[in-house]
């Protein structure tokens, strides 16, 4: 008989020394193997997830600290803020060209509904 055996996710495991041991222990210890092997892969993945969970806490705390003190010293004599609230000239050009074109289309709209009444559907 072979004294290894191949086991998926395990790869070549010795078995000769368990013919020895009783079946009731071997049973159970394989039992123990599994529910071990389950458990630490929840542990790892839990694991995985908390350090996640750390580095967005912390990235997020480090944001916010340097917004809060970008914004006090804003408030205390900047005035960055207000310049970051205009609208720049360039978006100002596209929404003035946008609201032209919306205007044309309107009317261009308007104007085929008026030639579509006026155009006489005949049937023969």
């Amino acid at each position: 008989m072979s004294n290894s055996i191949n086991v998926k996710g395990y790869g070549s495991i010795n078995i000769g020394h368990l013919r020895e041991v009783q079946e009731n222990t071997r049973d159970q210890a394989f039992d123990l193997k599994m529910m071990m092997t389950a458990y630490w892969k929840i542990v790892l993945k839990r694991m995985v997830d908390c350090l996640a969970l750390q580095l967005r806490f912390f990235i997020q705390k480090v944001v916010n600290k340097e917004i809060e003190m970008e914004i006090a010293s804003e408030v205390m004599g900047g005035g960055r803020i207000e310049k970051m609230l205009n609208e720049p000239l360039s978006t100002s050009k596209k929404r003035e060209c946008l609201q032209n074109s919306i205007a044309l289309l309107q009317e261009s709209k308007e104007t085929m509904e008026q030639v579509m009444d006026g155009v006489v559907i005949s049937s023969d």
